[in-house]
Parts: structure tokens; sequence; C-alpha cells
């Protein structure tokens, strides 16, 4: 052999291609840059040496075939075992170079430069299509600029553009709650409480004992209902409370138009008291999920034909009231403590 050394180079290349892509891919998010120089600059040298290696092969396969088989067999199998390395190295690069622009990003994001985290992170997701946090800062950064409730087309695309980034997520993670919670923010937010729902319950699925998803149905299943009850009541004139004093006792529906509105809000009534109920047994302080219960009640009440019935509904929603402003001054006590 005319140069031992080369190849002791090169198995000190691939080390080093191997150590520092590791690291990158593994360690923190820290110091990325340094690795990501080192894995380069062995990645040129390697290829560099490789090139050179690879003539020398060259010259062996163009020997008549009938001389020093073995050698050429040997060659051979170098040769692609070496083509084998330098495509593992463009990968490896190619997926530190993912990290070291979604770290960047991160960061810009962290000091509000969003324009700009934005740009890293559609950088880092060719690079790395597998990369599922690029992907999901991505999107997030699409849904910043958006507006909640803003009519606007221009807010309206916004909107669209940031779901459709966060079911790319979905597509290499089917059960990445972040992505599912986040569209189903958006659905909210533009008012389409359907599709908001059918996130929640797949959120469910995922994961039942998570209360979160349960107050978020009990919530729409309120959006959906109170709108309709109110626009009611504002047509049949009678969304005054009776006593000013009372301003939660208002005159009970017609009967006609009651059922007809019991056939609208009973299900999704019904619905919300249950995912509310459980948001609560599971999280017994939460002051949220307390007051839409308690919203929930009143709505129920608006749709009962006895008047004792409905005088007990509304009794229980003000026993919720109490609960939740109670569980609001735990919450408050307990933020203002751990300030001092």
């Amino acid at each position: 052999m005319r140069y031992p050394w080369a190849n002791t180079l090169l198995l000190v290349l691939v080390l080093l291609q191997l150590a520092t892509g590791l690291g990158g891919l593994t360690g923190g998010t820290e110091g990325l840059g340094w690795l990501l120089w080192l894995h380069s600059l062995a990645g040129y040298a390697l290829a560099i040496l490789l090139g050179w290696k690879g003539l020398i092969i060259w010259n062996v396969l163009k020997r008549p075939w009938r001389r020093r088989y073995g050698q050429r067999l040997a060659f051979s199998g170098l040769a692609l075992l070496l083509l084998a390395v330098l495509a593992g190295g463009c990968s490896t690069f190619k997926a530190l170079k993912a990290r070291d622009q979604l770290n960047k990003g991160v960061e810009a994001y962290r000091n509000a430069k969003f324009q700009a985290a934005l740009e890293h992170f559609k950088s880092a997701v060719p690079l790395d299509p597998t990369l599922v946090n690029a992907r999901l800062y991505l999107a997030t950064a699409y849904a910043q600029p958006y507006v909640p409730g803003g009519d606007s087309q221009e807010n309206a695309k916004t909107g669209q553009q940031a779901i459709d980034a966060f079911e790319n997520v979905l597509k290499l993670d089917p059960k990445n709650t972040t992505a599912l919670a986040s569209i189903g923010q958006i659905y909210y937010n533009m008012k389409d409480f359907e599709k908001a729902k059918e996130l929640q319950e797949r959120l469910i699925k995922l994961d039942p004992n998570n209360p979160d998803p349960y107050g978020w149905i009990g919530q729409l299943d309120w959006s959906i209902c109170y709108p309709r009850t109110m626009k009611l009541r504002k047509e049949l004139n009678i969304a005054n409370p009776i006593d000013p004093k009372n301003p939660g006792i208002l005159p009970p529906i017609p009967e006609k138009k009651r059922v007809e509105l019991a056939e609208q809000n009973g299900p999704l009534v019904e619905d919300g008291i249950q995912a509310l109920t459980k948001a609560v047994e599971l999280r017994p302080n939460d002051a949220t999920a307390l007051s839409y219960l308690n919203l929930m009640y009143r709505q129920k009440a608006e749709l009962e034909s006895d008047k004792a019935a409905r005088d007990e509904d509304l009794k229980k929603a003000d026993e919720l009231t109490q609960k939740a402003l109670a569980a609001m001054k735990q919450q408050q006590a307990a933020a203002s403590a751990a300030v001092h």
C-alpha cells in the first residue's frame, strides 16, 4: 500500500462525521453551531479524500478482468462503501443544518422577531422533512398573525394557511396533541364550532383523562346554543329580565317556540353538561369549566316545560357560580403567593 496513512485518515474522518452528526441530532439546542461547522469541515475533507481514493479505485477497475480478480472485487466493494458513507454524511449534514435553522428560528420567535423566525422554520423543513418540531414551529409562526374573529379575506387566508401547516404535522405524527389543539383553537376563533368540536373529540380519544377537551366541548356547545336562544328572545321581545334586581331570571319562552328551541338546543345542552361535568370531575377547581357548566344549566332552564324543573336548573346554576368564584379566588391567591 503506497499511502498507509490515507485509510487511517479516512477512518478518523468517518468517525468524526458520525460523532458530530450523532451529537448534533441527539444533543440539546445550545451550541449546535460549532458541531455543524466541525461536521461540515469533516465532510469536505472526506469528500476530497474520497475523490482521491476514487481515482485510485478507478485505475484498478480499468485493468483487465483476468488480472487480480480478488483485488478488483475488494476495490469495488470499497467503492460502494465509500459512496454509502458519503451519502450518509450528506443526509446527516442536512439534518444538522435543519436543526440549526430550527434553533435559530426558536430564538428569533422568543425575541418577537416573527418574520425572521418564519424564514428559519421555512428553511428547516425542506432540509429535513421528517423533523416534526420544525413543521410544528412553522405552523405556529403562520398562526401568529391570525386575528381571532377577524372577517377579512386576508385574515381567513392566514388562518387557513396555519391550519394546513398543522395538518402537515399530523401527516407525520397523527397523535400530535399540540397540532390537534391548535387547529381546534383556530376553528373556534373562526367560529366554525362544529369542526372545532371534532378536533376536541379526537383529543379525548388520545387522552381521555385530560380535562381540557371536555371543557372545550362544553364551551363550544354553549357557543352554539346561547346565540340561538338570545336571537329567539330578541325576536319575541323577551330578552330583558322581569325584575332588574334579578338579571338572571328572564320571562319564560312561549310553549310553541320553546319546543322548537328544545329540538335544536336540547342535544347540545345535554352533551355540554355531560362534557363539563367530566371536566370538573377531572379538575375540581377549574373555574372556567365551572363557569360554563353554570351557563349550560341556564340554557337547560330555557328548555324546561315545568317551572319547578326550571327553578331547579337555575338553583344549580347559582351554586356553580359560587363554586366558580371560589375557585377563581383560590387561583388568584395561589398566583399571588407564588410571586411573593
